[in-house]
Order: structure tokens, then C-alpha cells, then sequence
């Protein structure tokens, strides 16, 4: 699953994208699980953009289902 939509408000402008991130197998449960929880308090590089959320809105052993809102860095164009 991916999907992408324009995003904007009175100040920002920028992208939200959903996508999933699916493991074949259980024995890759835990670093699904770790990866999870390091999400949200991940910085990202990303040059004339910065990540306003990043969540996860679904999960089990086999698959997140993660959205991330990426907002144009109105100080630092890209």
C-alpha cells in the first residue's frame, strides 16, 4: 500500500504519504516492533523539508502502516 496527497495550511504547504511496511515471516516481528517505536522520534535529513508527524496508524507481527506529513521548509527552500 502507498499513497500520497497534497497537504497545506494557512503557513505550510507539503505532502502526506502512507505506505506500509510488510515482513514475510514472524521471526521479524521484534524489529518491526522496534522499528515502531523509534519512529516518532526519528530525525530525518531531508534538505528544505522537515517531518511535522510521523505515526503509525496500524500494526500487527507482519505489517506497519505508517503516515508521515512532510512540510516545505519555508526558512531553508529546497
Amino acid at each position: 500500500m502507498y499513497r500520497e496527497r497534497a497537504w497545506a495550511s494557512i503557513t505550510f504547504s507539503g505532502m502526506r504519504y502512507g505506505f506500509s511496511i510488510a515482513y514475510p515471516d514472524t521471526a521479524d516481528a521484534e524489529a518491526l516492533r522496534k522499528f515502531a517505536r523509534a519512529l516518532p522520534e526519528h530525525e530525518f535529513a531531508l534538505p528544505g523539508y522537515f517531518v511535522a508527524d510521523a505515526v503509525i496508524t496500524g500494526q500487527s507481527d507482519l505489517r506497519l502502516t505508517v503516515e508521515i506529513l512532510i512540510i516545505a521548509d519555508p526558512v531553508q527552500p529546497s
